[in-house]
């Protein structure tokens, strides 16, 4: 027999909704994360003019006028077309692999960039392997800042994703203009991440990045998104207890300057964006031949 949990706003306990409980592997009870109840309402309806509103384990709930407020939630799950296997990587590749790139002359040297990019695909990768030990060992946690950890290390892995992408589209648009007169007489890098494409100067160095960017145009979207939440937007931690029942997901509430009226939950699978991730390195650099995949 199914034993529900049923959920009410932390704010003021009108009934959310209904999940199947998730079960404590050592106790077998059900579990009942916070704002939430075994006790059902007496009407499960949540756009009537009246509402279950939920007063206390001893009381149960009572029927209120539906006058309360609530964001636009709208949920986008894109899916950016990779094979899925449940078996992924980081792509690496040694520094030496990477010196495609000039540096920045005077400040960064050709070997500093393709040191700090292979040294970052190995962090990433380690970061990986313990997202995917978690996920793996989530059954026999008994402590929910396990299941806290990963999204953390998740949205970790996440960021630096993007900091490499976004110093390959600077190192482009170095290569192509450092020999110009503009760079020579200002000193001034103009795109500094995939995003800043857009406001470039017009000319064949944009061009090629909106080339770069067009290849896979969602993969980027979704990543900017996914990190500008991650960095900025408040209530990420809202989402933390969504785990892909069998798959890595990543998930966040994407809250566009501050306003809460209209709320965005992404969800993505880890194992999709990482391929993209690896697909973009290859057309960068070609495929490893050190054979580190």
């Amino acid at each position: 027999m199914k034993t529900f949990v049923y959920h009410f706003d932390p704010t003021d306990k009108f009934y959310l909704g209904a999940d199947e409980a998730d079960v404590c592997q050592i106790t077998g009870q059900p579990l009942i994360p916070g704002s939430a109840t075994l006790q059902a309402p007496p009407s499960f309806d949540i756009g009537n003019e009246r509402i279950a509103v939920f007063v206390s384990e001893e009381q149960g709930w009572t029927i209120a006028a539906n006058n309360f407020w609530r964001p636009a939630m709208v949920r986008y799950q894109p899916v950016l077309g990779n094979p899925m296997t449940g078996r992924f990587s980081i792509i690496q590749y040694p520094a030496y692999e990477l010196l495609k790139y000039p540096g920045i002359p005077r400040v960064m040297a050709p070997m500093t960039v393709g040191m700090a990019l292979s040294g970052r695909l190995t962090y990433m990768q380690k970061r990986l392997e313990e997202v995917i030990h978690l996920y793996q060992e989530r059954a026999q946690s008994v402590a929910p800042y396990d299941l806290v950890y990963e999204k953390i290390a998740t949205e970790d892995l996440v960021l630096q994703m993007k900091r490499v992408v976004d110093e390959i589209f600077m190192n482009e648009w170095i290569r192509l203009e450092e020999a110009g007169q503009k760079f020579a007489e200002e000193h001034i890098i103009r795109v500094r991440a995939v995003n800043e494409v857009d406001s470039a100067p017009a000319g064949p160095t944009k061009t090629h990045l909106i080339n770069m960017r067009d290849e896979d145009p969602m993969f980027f979207t979704v990543l900017t998104d996914l990190r500008n939440s991650f960095a900025h937007h408040f209530p990420v931690a809202e989402v933390y207890n969504l785990i892909g029942i069998d798959h890595l997901t990543v998930n966040t509430l994407y809250v566009k300057n501050g306003d809460v009226n209209t709320v965005r939950l992404i969800e993505v699978w880890l194992e999709d964006l990482v391929r993209s991730f690896n697909r973009f390195m290859v057309r960068t650099f070609g495929a490893p031949i050190s054979g580190l995949h």
